[in-house]
């Protein structure tokens, strides 16, 4: 069996090995370490390719393959492509203004898309907070809580439920990474609901929301679906710092009023929740001490009378029961009976009303701190309007509160922390481009060749957007990783275009060498790229919420800039070297 030799450039592996180094170097913060795997896995494929493409496919080729004869025949498509870019070889800064003309069109069409940082989960399940009025009975909770579990797991009502698990007093366990637990509250309770599909889940939730709005007006109901990432999506929170708790709380009115307006509004609420009425016990310290009795001790007479004080231990067997002393609840609710509570002292007992007066005030059940500043949080969300929308419709409230230069009023939620993930990620871009110039200048040895290689890269965002707008597709974070991985695809193409030009022109002139060149290789660059979208297909159109943006993207990017490659680094190189002579000849320029 006859052979050829094959050689294998290390410019064609390498590219896509320094973007999966670039998306692993730019992950960093709390997002970096739930996305890290995926920088990873893809740095270590790449790597493993381009050890298999140096060495494992060379030796293949050279086993298998064998010399054809061809009748030098290059096919009507590569024939009427070496025409099209001799054509507009001499159109070189035309090509190249129209490029980049095309790039400002796509980049101001992301605007168009609708945001989102991470996708609701499609888990068949979801969850349903119920918020009591603060100081409601645990048992009020309970039995609030018990009467929706049951409308619940009715089958002729909710055929799509399988089961539930009601928590009252707190949120139950951490059960998914991208969960937090309600706080500890007797006023609160936590149903997960499990269901038969993810689309049943969907529509059980939405029966369930308007069933509590009917029937439940009592309760604060929040029916939410769990979310991929570490906050809910479409969250829109309000943060409002400062030293007046009234001044804050009439403030975080008027915002909550503001989300009432928008349409679809499923959640609007404040951390700090609602007024109850405290009973103020002011000691006559004067009378107390001519009693004999200390604020201690009519503190630790009302613990016992309302908390309870463990006196004793009872136990059976292996199992230990506190006694606890407590006063029954009937006589916790009335005025007159706490006035008459029994204190000892030396001379035998006395009424708490002999040293104490009584007075009823609302008071906020919580206050709420950040870095030991009062802080209140109000939150928003709607079913039809994402995060980015409700911020602009709530706007002109934030702008017209007043509040003085003591207070500040910031915007959380997902359009937050989308922003702040974005941030680390642009800070992490610095080094991952430092480590693919170094990489590509050591390739190259030659300036200008690396400028053309990354003139390339913007080519990128002319398809992204549209595929994106057309399919109604988020910009998610995974998404912007899509973005950033279309870089090195893009990348690799423009290097086996650059790589074939200089190996031609070691017999040919410039523009001869790079028609022939650009023949040469459009069918690696189209094939590359042809197969790199048929593998993305499956992942856009079944591979869930998570990814279907991602992959959804990188097939509009690839479907526009590889195409445009093709022309634009011919036209690009032409311009670069423009005044350097042939490489065949004495002047061996790489600059």
């Amino acid at each position: 069996m006859s052979s050829f030799p094959v050689v294998v450039s290390l410019q064609e592996t390498d590219p896509l090995l320094k973007a999966g180094m670039a998306v692993e170097t730019s992950l960093q913060g709390e997002t970096g370490e739930f996305a890290f795997s995926l920088g990873a896995v893809v740095a270590m494929m790449l790597a493993g390719s381009w050890l298999a493409a140096h060495y494992f496919l060379p030796f293949l080729a050279a086993a298998l393959l064998r010399k054809k004869n061809t009748s030098g025949d290059e096919g009507r498509i590569v024939r009427v492509y070496g025409d099209l870019v001799r054509r507009f070889l001499p159109l070189g800064i035309p090509v190249v203004l129209a490029s980049y003309g095309l790039v400002v069109v796509g980049g101001m069409a992301f605007g168009l898309l609708k945001s989102e940082m991470f996708p609701l989960s499609e888990r068949a399940e979801f969850l349903i907070y119920l918020d009591m009025p603060k100081g409601t009975a645990i048992t009020a909770t309970r039995d609030e809580a018990l009467a929706v579990d049951r409308w619940l797991r009715d089958d002729a009502l909710n055929p799509e439920v399988l089961n539930t698990t009601t928590f009252v007093g707190h949120g139950g366990p951490r059960f998914y990474l991208a969960l937090s637990p309600a706080n500890t509250d007797p006023s609160s309770a936590f149903i997960l609901v499990n269901t038969t599909s993810y689309q049943g889940a969907v529509e059980a939730a939405d029966r369930a929301r308007a069933h509590l709005f009917e029937n439940h007006p009592a309760a604060r109901a929040r029916v939410t679906r769990l979310s991929m990432g570490g906050g809910e999506s479409g969250i829109v929170e309000v943060q409002i710092r400062g030293p007046d708790a009234d001044v804050m709380l009439a403030a975080a009115k008027k915002v909550e009023a503001a989300y009432a307006d928008i349409p679809g509004i499923v959640l609007n609420e404040n951390d700090w929740g609602n007024k109850v009425i405290k009973v103020v016990i002011d000691v006559a310290q004067d009378q107390a001490r001519e009693l004999g009795v200390t604020s201690r001790e009519i503190s630790d007479v009302l613990n016992t009378y309302f908390s309870g004080t463990t006196y004793s231990t009872f136990r059976d067997g292996p199992d230990s029961i506190p006694i606890v002393l407590r006063a029954e609840p009937g006589f916790r609710d009335s005025l007159e009976d706490i006035a008459n509570l029994s204190i000892p002292v030396d001379t035998g007992l006395i009424a708490l009303d002999q040293v104490a007066t009584f007075r009823p005030q609302l008071e906020l059940s919580q206050l709420r701190r950040e870095n030991q500043v009062r802080q209140i949080v109000i939150s928003g969300k709607s079913a039809i309007l994402s995060a980015r929308e409700i911020e602009q419709a709530i706007r002109p409230t934030l702008d017209g509160l007043d509040l003085g230069p003591d207070y500040q009023i910031e915007i959380g939620g997902e359009t937050a922390d989308s922003a702040e993930t974005n941030a680390k990620l642009a800070a992490g871009m610095p080094l991952a481009l430092i480590v693919m110039i170094a990489a590509l200048v050591f390739q190259f040895n030659s300036a200008r060749r690396v400028v053309l290689t990354f003139m390339t890269i913007p080519l990128i965002v002319i398809g992204a957007p549209l595929t994106l707008f057309l399919t109604g597709q988020p910009l998610s974070f995974f998404a912007i990783l899509g973005l950033i991985s279309l870089m090195g695809i893009i990348i690799n193409n423009a290097i086996v275009l650059i790589d074939q030009i200089d190996i031609e022109r070691q017999t040919l002139d410039r523009d001869e060498a790079i028609v022939v060149a650009a023949k040469k290789r459009l069918r690696p660059v189209m094939l590359t790229s042809l197969t790199t979208i048929l593998g993305l297909l499956p992942m856009a159109l079944f591979d869930g919420a998570l990814f279907e943006p991602m992959a959804t993207l990188m097939i509009g990017g690839l479907l526009f800039a590889s195409p445009l490659t093709l022309l634009f680094v011919p036209c690009g190189y032409r311009l670069m070297f423009a005044q350097t002579k042939s490489l065949a000849q004495p002047e061996m320029s790489r600059s």
